[in-house]
Parts: C-alpha cells; sequence; structure tokens
C-alpha cells in the first residue's frame, strides 16, 4: 500500500487494548534509506490544549488492515527516543 504523509497526518494510533495511544502528528524520513524512521504522536489534550508529542519508532507500529488502523505494538524504549529532531 503507498500513501502520502499528509494522509496519516490525523490518524489515530490505538494501543493494544484498542484504547486511542494518539493521533499521528508528523512522519519523519530518513533521506539516506527513504523510509520512513519516525512518527510523532499528538498525546492527551482537547482540541489541541495540553496535549504533549511522542517521538515514536516506525517499527513500533503496525497497520491492522481489517480495521485500517495504526496499532501500537510496544511502547518505545528510552533510546528509541532519541530521535532527530527534523528540519
Amino acid at each position: 500500500m503507498i500513501v502520502s504523509c499528509s494522509r496519516l497526518a490525523g490518524e489515530p494510533v490505538l494501543d493494544e487494548h484498542g484504547e486511542e495511544a494518539g493521533r499521528i502528528e508528523r512522519v519523519v524520513i530518513d533521506l539516506a534509506s527513504g523510509r520512513v524512521a519516525w512518527v510523532v504522536l499528538a498525546c492527551g489534550g482537547v482540541f489541541g490544549l495540553g496535549e504533549r508529542h511522542e517521538t515514536v519508532p516506525w517499527s513500533c507500529l503496525r497497520l491492522d488492515p481489517a480495521s485500517r488502523r495504526f496499532i501500537l505494538e510496544r511502547k518505545p524504549e528510552p533510546a528509541d527516543r532519541e530521535a532527530p529532531h527534523p528540519a
């Protein structure tokens, strides 16, 4: 499946219990490999107030083809969170 990065923005990400873990805010591409490296999730808050941003490696997400939703398969380890800040 091929989809634009802008299409993914705003898509919900569910945890392993089916609860919303956040929404995709940004997709970060590794230019050297041409692959998706990270997503930035917007978590918590109401109407954008009080939300926090969490950087999650793409490898922690899985697309559930039946529901067409992303599932956060595992919480990122502290070392996983050391994402480079995109320009």
